[in-house]
């Protein structure tokens, strides 16, 4: 978005404009005194009540919920402060290596049941999780085993990346362990610094009947087998903060250029500005020679369109340091300080933009910003995310 700059409001700018005054396009007229003048005096904040603050809701006029905008200290600050936003989704497994089906997807009262071979299931599918930051792993099991342990055991292990833990043993038990019905039994896998989506993918869980002598205590029903994963999750929704402080009494050093007069090739004045005279086609407008004040400095040029997406605008301009005999027309970008000089014309062609005003302005005026950014931003979109700058809007 292109910044305009005419004489008004000033948004989220820290540090005033200098330039060298005064500029009057009088060639007989001598220039007895240049200084630098501070446009912005209010850019050093050491009156909070010369600013207008306020934090909303992007897009809405409702009050910002993290986003406090203050001007206080001799600074403007913007503070954003938001907790961590998690979320939790359980995995179940998809597949199994032993042919134990009914131990597959989630609970559903269907179970695998065994009094010697072992159970391993697998294939947990974390399918557009994966760009979400990893912070706690948590192993459900929905098991039972109906009858006390007394020589009998069930081990739970977990396999992954080549690397076999023996995370638990169910032994000497006093009665019926009923994880089906009940709550998951649940095991601690680890942070996000122990384990990772690739890894996680891969694991294996396997359950154990271990059965001693030539009587089976009991058996174990596997119904189902889970990964409870807490992630980091991206709040929704944005917030701004704005500052903005209004300065009059002196004159901005910008010179409006008359669109109405120069040269017209295939464009013409219309109601928004200059626009091509036959649509589809090119157009171009070249001004009249426009004279650098004395003692002063050419600037840079600006032009500002009816729409913004519509910017298809070549910008040229010629030089001369008599007024009469000029350059061929050069490109430049916009906003881009020219070289000092004495006289300049200046060209613009389009084909589907209307130009609404050109102007050049004096001695370089530039706005200059002063601050730090404290604190962590890797929670900021950026692709969402910006500071702006607004002179005149």
């Amino acid at each position: 978005m292109r910044s305009g700059l005419n004489p008004a409001a000033l948004v989220l700018v820290v540090l005033g404009l200098l330039l060298i005054a005064p500029f009057n396009g009088v060639a007989a007229r001598t220039i007895h005194d240049a200084h630098s003048v501070d446009l912005f005096p209010m850019g050093d904040f050491s009156d909070s009540t010369q600013w207008s603050v306020d934090d909303t809701l992007t897009y809405s006029n409702n009050p910002a919920t993290y986003t406090e905008t203050m001007v206080a200290e001799n600074k403007l600050s913007f503070i954003h402060q938001r907790p961590l936003n998690t979320e939790q989704y359980t995995f179940w497994a998809q597949t199994s290596q032993t042919d134990s089906n009914a131990s597959r997807f989630a609970p559903d009262m269907a179970y695998t049941w065994s009094k010697g071979p072992e159970i391993s299931v697998s294939g947990f599918d974390f399918t557009s999780y994966e760009q979400y930051e990893l912070l706690n792993v948590e192993l459900l099991l929905n098991i039972q085993i109906p009858a006390a342990l007394y020589q009998d055991s069930v081990r739970i292990s977990t396999e992954y990346s080549g690397q076999y833990d023996l995370i638990k043993t169910f032994a000497h038990t006093t009665g019926n362990l009923d994880y089906m019905n009940n709550t998951a039994w649940t095991y601690e896998l680890g942070d996000g610094e122990n384990n990772s989506w690739s890894n996680l993918s891969s694991l294996v869980v396997t359950l154990d009947y271990v059965s001693v002598g030539t009587t089976d205590d009991s058996q174990l029903n596997v119904d189902a087998v889970g990964l409870r994963i807490e992630y980091r999750s991206p709040w929704y929704g944005g917030e701004v903060g704005k500052a903005s402080s209004t300065f009059s009494g002196l004159e901005v050093p910008i010179s409006s250029i008359d669109l109405t007069t120069g040269t017209f090739e295939n464009i013409a004045y219309s109601s928004c500005g200059l626009e091509t005279s036959i649509e589809g086609t090119s157009g171009s407008w070249t001004s009249e020679s426009f004279e650098t004040p004395p003692s002063q400095r050419i600037g840079r040029i600006h032009y500002q369109l009816a729409n913004e997406s519509l910017n298809d605008v070549v910008l040229e301009y010629a030089s001369s340091s008599d007024g009469t005999v000029f350059t061929n027309f050069t490109v430049i970008n916009e906003n881009i300080l020219l070289p000092d000089i004495a006289f300049i014309k200046v060209k613009l062609s389009t084909i589907t933009a209307c130009i609404t005003s050109v102007s050049i302005d004096i001695n370089d005026p530039r706005i200059s910003i002063t601050g730090q950014i404290i604190g962590d931003v890797d929670g900021f979109n950026t692709q969402y995310t910006r500071w702006m700058i607004y002179v005149g809007g």
